[in-house]
């Protein structure tokens, strides 16, 4: 009996699977970034703060997911260790752009930076983005996202991509814009 336990346990247990892109949208990360700025003067915030202000513990996945998410955008270059939590020129743009220009310019490499976000974009410049089927194949054989994390991906990229101006929605079909991007995009690493 004790033996079937410990196997039921096993198998319960979540296996951890390594996404290499943001677990959340652009916009998100950019408001918790403004909690800083806006909190802090925008200058650096101690990690136990910032967890303060956001109301969760600093040992939480929630907190690690933030920072994480933050610095896959380029708004930060901290990583869950860092004690000190900072927003870098790029995240400065975003929050007081001297334009709108500046403001879509800088939205959309930030959209780019993460790497697999980044091939996305790419793949399906100046195209009409395909049925979900076709599009979920896609992104499976050329951006090797993992099968049971297609779904989430496709909502991120295009929820970022409508943000940022990167997809345009015309007639109830999304076309990748052109994106010209020259930036350097980042892998997204784990922690």
């Amino acid at each position: 009996k004790y033996l079937n336990k410990m196997n039921n346990k096993t198998n319960k247990t979540r296996k951890r699977v390594f996404r290499g892109y943001p677990n959340d949208v652009l916009e998100k990360s950019i408001l918790d970034a403004r909690d800083i700025s806006e909190q802090n003067l925008g200058i650096p915030i101690r990690k136990k703060a910032l967890a303060k202000l956001w109301g969760i513990s600093v040992n939480s996945s929630n907190y690690t997911s933030k920072i994480n998410n933050m610095r896959g955008y380029g708004l930060t270059p901290a990583t869950k260790g860092s004690d000190f939590i900072e927003l870098t020129a790029l995240c400065k743009e975003i929050l007081e752009p001297a334009n709108t220009e500046q403001y879509h310019r800088v939205l959309r490499e930030a959209s780019c930076l993460p790497k697999k976000f980044s091939e996305f974009y790419k793949l399906l410049e100046d195209k009409k983005i395909p049925s979900v089927e076709n599009l979920k194949r896609i992104i499976v054989q050329n951006i090797f996202v993992e099968r049971e994390l297609v779904d989430e991906f496709i909502t991120i990229t295009k929820e970022n991509g409508v943000f940022s101006g990167l997809i345009n929605q015309s007639d109830e079909s999304f076309f990748v814009e052109n994106i010209n991007s020259d930036n350097d995009n980042f892998d997204f690493e784990p922690e």
